[in-house]
C-alpha cells in the first residue's frame, strides 16, 4: 500500500508512506533510475529527506545505503513494515514531481520506491490532497484509490491533482478522459472537446486496428 500526502503545498514537498509485509528478513529498497518513455538515468534520491523504516508497531530499523538510489534493511523478524520519507517537488516536467498551491503533477517513477521482490505484485495507491482538489490517475479505481497490476504499471501512470475536473468522451465504446490544467489566453474554444474526439475517431479509422486492450484512456 502506497500513500502520497500532498498537503504540504507551502514548502512544495510530498510525504510518502509505503506499507508491506516482508516475506524475508533482508529487504532492499530502491528508486527507479529510469522514467517510462525517457531513456536517461535519473536521480530521484537527490530530493529525498527523512527516510525511516519502522515496524507498524513503531520499532525503528536502520537502513544501510548500498548506492545513491538503493538501501538495505536486515530485520529481526517479518513483521509488517512502514517506510516513510519526504521528497521536494519543485521540478515541473513529465518525468519528475511538482507540487504548489495550485496543482500537483507527479511521475511515480520519481516518487515511489520499489521493494525488491515485489515488482510483479499488485500495488494499491492512495493520494491525500487538499479538500477542494480532485486527483486524477489512469489506473483502475479500487478501495478509495487506484490499483496497479505491478510496479511497472504504477510508475507508468502519472498522477495529477488540483481544482480541476476531467472531461470525458467515448471513442468506439472506450472511455477517454481529457484533463486540461490551466487555460490559454483566449480560453479553450467551445468545440475543443468535440474536435479531440473526432481526431481520436479518425485515428482509429486510419490505423484500422482492433479495439484497444483497455477501456479507459
Amino acid at each position: 500500500n502506497i500513500t502520497l500526502d500532498l498537503h504540504r503545498v507551502q514548502d512544495q514537498s510530498i510525504l510518502v508512506s509505503i506499507e508491506w509485509t516482508p516475506p524475508v528478513q533482508r529487504q532492499v529498497l530502491q528508486f527507479p533510475l529510469w522514467t517510462p518513455g525517457s531513456y536517461t538515468v535519473r536521480d530521484p534520491a537527490q530530493h529525498l529527506s527523512g527516510l525511516e523504516l519502522k515496524s507498524v508497531g513503531g520499532v525503528n530499523h536502520p537502513l544501510q545505503r548500498l548506492a545513491p538510489h538503493r538501501w538495505l534493511a536486515d530485520l529481526p523478524d517479518c513483521s509488517p513494515l512502514r517506510l516513510t520519507y519526504r521528497l521536494d517537488a519543485r521540478d515541473l516536467t513529465v518525468r519528475t514531481a511538482y507540487l504548489d498551491s495550485d496543482f500537483a503533477s507527479l511521475s511515480p517513477a520519481a516518487v515511489v520506491m520499489e521493494v525488491e521482490g515485489f515488482r510483479w505484485h499488485q500495488h494499491h495507491l492512495s493520494v491525500a490532497a487538499p479538500d477542494h482538489w480532485q486527483v486524477h490517475c489512469p489506473l483502475p479505481l479500487s478501495g478509495g484509490g487506484w490499483l496497479a497490476a505491478d510496479f511497472d504499471a504504477l510508475i507508468d501512470s502519472p498522477v495529477h491533482a488540483g481544482p480541476f475536473a476531467a472531461q470525458t468522451f467515448d471513442v468506439k465504446g472506450h472511455q477517454h478522459e481529457l484533463l486540461l490544467i490551466g487555460d490559454p489566453p483566449g480560453g479553450w474554444p467551445p468545440s475543443f472537446l468535440n474536435d479531440v474526439e473526432r481526431v481520436c475517431d479518425a485515428t482509429c479509422q486510419l490505423m484500422g486496428t482492433p479495439p484497444p486492450a483497455g477501456d479507459r484512456y
